[in-house]
């Protein structure tokens, strides 16, 4: 039967180690999440700068909005370039801006005079 050691904390070292790899995984993500972040940013392409990046693993969760799917598929495709990434997982939403017609000025004062 295998025992865990104790450590002067009082902590068994699984759980020591448990707790080393998490700190790893998560120093690693953040640091994976920061190289994507800055090729974002330093692209040509300024709505990416406002994605949301976030690491989970080896995967590079993208959200946000963007104006066109060009901006979209550039994200994904900028993001997938970055060295540690295995997969982008796509959740950016496209909000188009369509501008309102002009309305009609009911000021008739512009009218010309009836004959």
């Amino acid at each position: 039967m295998k025992r865990a050691l104790r450590s002067s904390t009082g902590h068994n070292s699984s759980e020591t180690e448990s707790v080393a790899a998490e700190f790893l995984t998560r120093a690693a993500e953040n640091e994976l999440a920061q190289r994507v972040r800055l090729f974002l940013d330093n692209s040509n392409i300024p709505a990416l700068r406002h994605v949301c990046v976030k690491a989970e693993g080896d995967a590079i969760v993208l959200s946000g909005a963007v104006q066109s799917y060009y901006e979209k598929q550039m994200a994904v495709q900028f993001s997938s370039r970055v060295a540690g990434v295995l997969r982008v997982v796509d959740s950016i939403v496209v909000r188009t801006y369509v501008p309102l017609p002009k309305r009609r000025s009911l000021n008739r004062s512009h009218a010309s005079p009836a004959p």
